[in-house]
């Protein structure tokens, strides 16, 4: 892949690709977390959730492998429950609510988010697919699809995690003020990065002129999650 391609290619499995034989462990299950919660208000179940939760902590080291197989598991009785729910859903003449093959889809990327070894494309494609499923006036199995709607945001999340890994940044001990640290150590702790354009004030004001960073952190429309690529580097994770 070159550059080019990294900045205009819509499929995000091809970016996964491109980053998966050198990234760290850590660095691909926070993005295949952070798949899951790009999902958005689809990802609405309490067990997925929590589920998403503890693989999230599970790549930070807080917790332990039985504590993400935990996760899977939940997150595959998810799943099956919600087969059935669909099974009895599309038999129903009245199909009322959400198709609940919406959940279903979305429980399996959780369960694969939480898979060794982590299929990172099929969490992605999953979540992809969950989206571009029929609403009740259809009410029939769509497809394996990803949702076109959906490829823009799930290329967004390998590039939050990663950046531009043909242009690299070297991040300056200097920009890590104490402002600067608290301010990250409190987005990534509450996963709440409504304050990334205030943390690239405070990255100017210590010094920082690099603009894909600032660029990075002023960017209202571009999703954050555990393992974004400046966090990680002003927190120094890997």
């Amino acid at each position: 892949m070159t550059e080019a391609e990294w900045l205009s290619e819509p499929n995000f499995v091809q970016h996964v690709q491109h980053v998966e034989p050198r990234a760290s462990a850590r660095k691909l299950r926070l993005l295949a977390a952070g798949f899951c919660r790009a999902a958005g208000s689809i990802l609405d179940h309490p067990e997925l959730l929590a589920s998403v939760d503890s693989i999230e902590r599970y790549a930070d080291g807080v917790v332990n492998a039985a504590e993400l197989e935990k996760a899977r598991s939940h997150a595959r009785i998810v799943a099956v429950q919600a087969y059935e729910e669909y099974v009895r859903w599309s038999e129903s003449g009245e199909r009322k609510g959400a198709n609940p093959m919406v959940q279903h889809q979305v429980a399996w990327a959780v369960a694969f988010a939480g898979t060794t070894p982590l299929p990172v494309s099929a969490v992605g494609t999953r979540i992809g697919e969950a989206s571009a499923q029929p609403g009740p006036e259809a009410g029939m199995l769509a497809e394996p699809v990803v949702s076109p709607e959906m490829l823009p945001t799930l290329r967004a999340v390998v590039w939050d995690a990663f950046g531009n890994p043909f242009s690299p940044v070297a991040f300056d001990p200097a920009w890590r003020t104490n402002e600067v640290m608290a301010l990250a150590t409190k987005m990534y702790d509450s996963r709440d990065f409504s304050e990334m354009p205030a943390l690239a004030d405070l990255l100017q004001k210590a010094g920082c002129t690099n603009e894909a960073v600032l660029k990075h952190c002023r960017d209202t429309k571009a999703p954050h999650f555990r393992g974004c690529w400046v966090l990680d580097g002003i927190l120094g994770k890997e």
